[in-house]
């Protein structure tokens, strides 16, 4: 487990300017708006509290949410897995010349 001055470190290179507005989509993820009265309300990566409307990636494995920046992030930093439960995700790789 992190400590503080780590936790702070990570948060810092995580996107925190979202600007709510769509996100390029992510080909091999699913996308979807978020609605208001869903259990979770926060991204899990980034903490930020999630507007009606605004468009996550949920990933197909384990049905997680998160705004597409931050999974994205997440998934460039090579993390083959789900931040909330660790769960492997299979990425297709578009072999684009």
């Amino acid at each position: 487990m992190k400590n503080q001055p780590e936790l702070e470190e990570h948060n810092a290179e995580l996107p925190h300017n979202h600007d709510h507005q769509p996100h390029a989509p992510m080909p091999e993820l699913p996308q979807r708006e978020f609605h208001a009265g869903e259990a979770t309300t926060d991204c899990p990566v980034c903490l930020e509290e999630l507007v009606e409307g605004e468009s996550l990636v949920e990933l197909p494995t384990c049905l997680h949410a998160f705004h597409p920046a931050c999974i994205e992030t997440w998934l460039t930093r090579n993390h083959a897995s789900c931040p909330v439960c660790r769960l492997h995700i299979e990425l297709q790789v578009d072999n684009v010349v």
